[in-house]
């Protein structure tokens, strides 16, 4: 897969920064086809959407939607200011296998895996994912391994004192779907469990350095053990990406993450309100990016193709109710 995403990348027009190659046709999940059967996601990262747009349309206009003929620039502004800041070719054939390929400008990916402004992207990157080692760029790397801290600190305020390491697992690859409008109708009901638990080494070595670096936690007989005291709950709160940060305070009713405001002490000291604002604070974001995007993705997509991916999504979804 690395020597294809390699190749993939060798014949799309240069100025991809980086790319990440995700979901079922890179890695195996429950209750799903052989990965070597699937399509396989890919995002592309680049520095001039309008710039990029241009020469891949040029070079495969056969990927686009009916809306390539308003030009390059209206799809670099559709790109970019609707939605999730991605823009979808979805059901493309390429040589032997079918991909879906997103693309992003690094300035928005950047803002989303610091900021968690739409946990579209920077949710995918949460989970397990094939990075293209030649492209990726330092200012990448460390906002990378920063979105997989904040992942951590996030589901530490849902998780009890002690948990397995699983536990953790699916309460990270659980957050991208809380709030998703499309896990009530047109995903498999268990879809969090189908990523996690067959590839849970795979997660383990992902967050291993996290895990080890984290001041909030302890391993012990198995079993991870966090610091559930106020002061622990408060640095973990202050520890939220901004845009959560900014969620959690508006439900919460409170102005800053500080001791000495005597609601945000109380709120603390309540484990149970907390973990239920978190999760409301998440399903804000993940709510609003889901459904824009998904708009947005008829009209990229075009008609024809986002009825055959719909539908695709909707068998799983069956299956799985069967099951």
């Amino acid at each position: 897969m690395q020597d294809f995403l390699s190749h993939a990348i060798r014949q799309f027009p240069v100025g991809i920064t980086s790319a990440f190659a995700y979901g079922s046709g890179v890695f195996q999940q429950n209750n799903n086809k052989p990965a070597k059967d699937n399509m396989i996601d890919l995002i592309f990262i680049v520095d001039n959407p309008a710039l990029w747009h241009k020469m891949n349309l040029e070079r495969h206009p056969e990927h686009y939607s009916f809306i390539k003929n308003f030009g390059p620039k209206f799809l670099a502004k559709m790109q970019t200011d609707y939605g999730a800041s991605v823009y979808f070719n979805t059901l493309v054939n390429f040589e032997d296998r079918v991909i879906k390929y997103g693309v992003i400008a690094q300035d928005n990916l950047i803002d989303d895996l610091r900021n968690w402004k739409t946990l579209y992207v920077s949710g995918r990157l949460h989970k397990p994912v094939l990075i293209s080692e030649e492209f990726l760029t330092e200012p990448l790397k460390s906002e990378y391994y920063g979105n997989l801290a904040s992942a951590v600190n996030v589901s530490l305020l849902m998780l009890p004192e002690k948990f397995h390491e699983i536990d953790l697992y699916m309460a990270i690859t659980s957050l991208s779907y809380t709030g998703d409008f499309r896990m009530t109708f047109g995903e498999d009901k268990y879809k969090v469990s189908n990523i996690v638990v067959p590839n849970r080494k795979e997660f383990s070595s992902l967050y291993k350095p996290t895990l080890n670096d984290s001041k909030s936690l302890q391993f012990n007989n198995s079993l991870w053990i966090q610091d559930v005291s106020p002061q622990g709950r408060l640095r973990l709160l202050k520890s939220l990406p901004s845009n959560l940060q900014e969620k959690f305070r508006l439900f919460a009713n409170i102005k800053t993450f500080d001791e000495s405001d005597s609601n945000c002490r109380i709120l603390t000291e309540d484990s149970k309100r907390c973990e239920l604002l978190v999760k409301k604070s998440v399903a804000s974001i993940v709510r609003s990016s889901s459904i824009t995007q998904s708009i947005k993705g008829i009209l990229t997509a075009g008609v024809s193709k986002s009825v055959l991916y719909s539908l695709a999504k909707v068998r799983k979804m069956l299956k799985s109710i069967v099951k």
